[in-house]
């Protein structure tokens, strides 16, 4: 039974925090891990007996403790992992077991009725701590996933947290009576969202937008490179193919309406002065066709939304940093699709939580997918809260797991079709086997790509998932939330 309508006779988890334990941060912490499990729970302090309480998991500092119901679990208080160098590894069966530097390496993940590794402190760590251990930054200041520590110990297509979230649920289903299987409202025993990041308009399409910025700026600064970019643009725009082609994700939108799924269509705001030249050029104004209809931009993203595509905000390079630049951004999509966005992916992934997520939250945007690329960069196949330090502002984050220009670029993987499947449903079997959910991208620059993106959306189906939109992802996994009431 799904979590989030249950009748109030459901069997539930009670979690119990010891009284010295009691920190908003040790709350914060189980509650993520038992929207993970997936099971009902509720976190409140010891209470009478309860028929409806099934099973107890308990943050405790103590060595043994009683079990008040027929099954409890203990977890130890989370730790405050630091440094990346001191995280060992051994296993248990498929399960990673991952230490920090004050708990002793063990072999078995849960001995009488305790779990022997600091669950929660892996869980912070990787969710909202590596970003203070590992210092590795590109030249956009972006964290990336090479510089991940579950890269270092060999884990980067692999979710340990999540793997203890399924370790844990099967321990209490197995020791409890009247538990329900956990699972998501509706068909699916995995999520993925779809998702498409609109990079440019039309397949190769010159700008004179772009054209003129390159010249200006190379002949002010005096370098060659810009100056031969910009007049190659301008070469390309001259030759430029006939007036109104197709809008180059009209091939996608056409394909997920045959195929009965919708997608998240992030979007660049339209178009001012002042972008970077990696962002995207296009503006609102320009025509193209979409569904075999000649019409201008603006009117192609409210035909999108109007079917039941979510249209989402891909915000500039030239914005990251500048709060005023992103809420324009922001309302421009908005007039556009008839909404205002609330899901957002940042362009080359330029994302920092300190930075981004407040302005990203003044704008009204409250999710995001711009952690990841390919494999789990923070461990988890599900979303996660992400904040900004010493501020209030926080974000759901949907990880994205797999990303086209990572495994078809030959810079990159440059896998073909298919290896580039087994890759891809290779982590998404990590996202099913967690019963998790998180988020695929591919861009619809590249028409090639189209049979690949119908085979993984089939190996989903196949495999129980379901195939949705990342603000429909967000919202059920909000139903999987706690219990509002005991």
């Amino acid at each position: 039974m799904p979590s989030g309508s249950r009748p109030s006779s459901a069997r539930y988890v009670r979690c119990v925090i010891d009284r010295p334990l009691r920190t908003p941060r040790t709350r914060a912490l189980l509650t993520l891990l038992m929207t993970m499990v997936g099971l009902p729970f509720a976190v409140e302090d010891d209470g009478p007996p309860d028929e409806r309480v099934a099973a107890v998991v308990r943050v405790t500092g103590e060595a043994g403790g009683g079990a008040p119901t027929p099954a409890a679990l203990h977890l130890a208080p989370p730790e405050r992992w630091e440094d990346p160098r001191q995280v060992s590894l051994s296993w248990d069966g498929s399960l990673p077991l991952l230490f920090g530097r004050a708990t002793h390496d063990t072999s078995r993940f849960v001995e009488d009725g305790r779990v022997r590794v600091d669950v929660l402190g892996a869980l912070e760590f990787f969710t909202a701590g590596e970003r203070r251990a590992v210092a590795h930054r590109d030249g956009l200041g972006r964290f990336r996933p090479e510089y991940s520590v579950l890269d270092d110990l060999g884990l980067a297509y692999i979710a340990p947290i999540s793997r203890y979230g399924t370790a844990i649920r099967a321990w209490l289903r197995e020791r409890a009576d009247g538990l329900p299987e956990a699972g998501w409202r509706g068909r699916g025993r995995f999520l993925v969202a779809l998702t498409h990041d609109v990079d440019s308009v039309r397949e190769d399409a010159p700008s004179l937008r772009k054209a003129r910025h390159l010249l200006v700026t190379g002949l002010r600064a005096r370098r060659v490179a810009a100056v031969q970019a910009g007049l190659t643009e301008v070469a390309r725009q001259v030759v430029r193919r006939p007036r109104d082609p197709a809008f180059n994700f009209d091939a996608w939108a056409a394909l997920e309406r045959r195929l009965d799924v919708r997608a998240t269509y992030h979007f660049f705001g339209d178009y001012e002065d002042g972008r970077h030249p990696d962002d995207a050029w296009y503006a609102y104004g320009e025509r193209g066709r979409l569904g075999g209809r000649a019409q201008t931009l603006a009117e192609a993203i409210r035909t999108l939304a109007d079917d039941g595509f979510e249209i989402g905000l891909h915000a500039s390079i030239a914005s990251h940093g500048d709060a005023a630049r992103g809420a324009r951004e922001a309302a421009t999509l908005g007039r556009a699709s008839g909404g205002a966005p609330r899901s957002v992916r940042a362009h080359h992934l330029r994302f920092d939580e300190d930075v981004s997520v407040p302005a990203y939250a003044a704008a009204g945007l409250r999710t995001d997918s711009s952690i990841g690329g390919m494999g789990f960069a923070r461990g988890v196949a599900c979303p996660f809260p992400v904040a900004a330090q010493g501020s209030a502002s926080e974000l759901l984050e949907v990880p994205t797991v797999a990303m086209d220009h990572i495994f078809d670029k030959e810079w990159r993987m440059g896998l073909d079709h298919g290896l580039a499947t087994r890759k891809v449903c290779r982590v998404l079997g990590e996202v099913r086997d967690a019963g998790g959910a998180a988020a695929i991208l591919f861009h619809p620059d590249v028409a090639a790509r189209l049979p690949l993106y119908e085979a993984i959306v089939g190996w989903i189906r196949e495999q129980g998932g379901e195939c949705t939109t990342v603000a429909d992802l967000a919202a059920r996994w909000a139903d999987r939330g706690p219990l509002e009431s005991a």
